[in-house]
C-alpha cells in the first residue's frame, strides 16, 4: 500500500465520525482507530471507556426497516454531491432500489433498498461521514392493498 492511499485513509478518519477504519488489500492491512475526548487511549487489546462522552454512540428502533450503511465513506443522497436525491421522504421503493450512495475516496458505492416499502426518514444529513452498519434511513413497510 502507498504513502498516499495511507494518507486518504488518515484524512477520511479524521473527517469522518468512525471509531475505526480498517482497509485491508492485496497490498497490505492498515487500521486508524480515533478516540473522542474524554475517551483515553486503551493498551493494545482493551476497549475504551467513555467519561460523560456527549454523543456517545446509542441504539436507534424506529419502527420500520433500517437500511444501514455497507461502507465506511460519507453519505450522499443523490450520485454525486449537489446532485438530485436518489430518493425522498414518502416515496415508495422496490427492493434492490439505489436509494443513497456512500463515497470512499471518491468512489460512489450504492446503497440498495433492503425490501419494498415507502422512505419514513433520513438518519443521516447529506455530507455527513458514516461508518459501516450505521443506519442511514428507516423504511416504513408497504401497507397491504385494499
Amino acid at each position: 500500500m502507498d504513502i498516499e492511499r495511507i494518507r486518504e485513509i488518515i484524512e477520511l478518519s479524521k473527517a469522518s465520525r468512525a471509531a475505526e477504519i480498517a482497509v485491508e488489500t492485496a497490498a497490505g492491512k492498515i487500521r486508524v482507530r480515533r478516540f473522542p475526548r474524554g475517551v483515553e487511549a486503551p493498551p493494545t487489546g482493551e476497549e475504551p471507556q467513555a467519561r460523560g462522552v456527549v454523543g456517545a454512540p446509542h441504539e436507534v428502533r424506529p419502527e420500520g426497516t433500517l437500511v444501514k450503511s455497507p461502507y465506511v465513506g460519507v453519505f450522499r443522497r443523490g450520485l454525486r454531491a449537489g446532485e438530485r436525491p436518489l430518493a425522498e421522504v414518502g416515496q415508495e421503493v422496490k427492493p434492490g432500489q439505489l436509494v443513497a450512495v456512500i463515497e470512499t475516496l471518491n468512489v460512489p458505492n450504492e446503497v440498495a433498498a433492503p425490501c419494498a416499502g415507502s422512505v419514513k426518514e433520513f438518519l443521516v444529513e447529506e455530507g455527513v461521514p458514516v461508518q459501516y452498519g450505521e443506519a442511514l434511513m428507516v423504511l416504513s413497510p408497504r401497507k397491504p392493498e385494499e
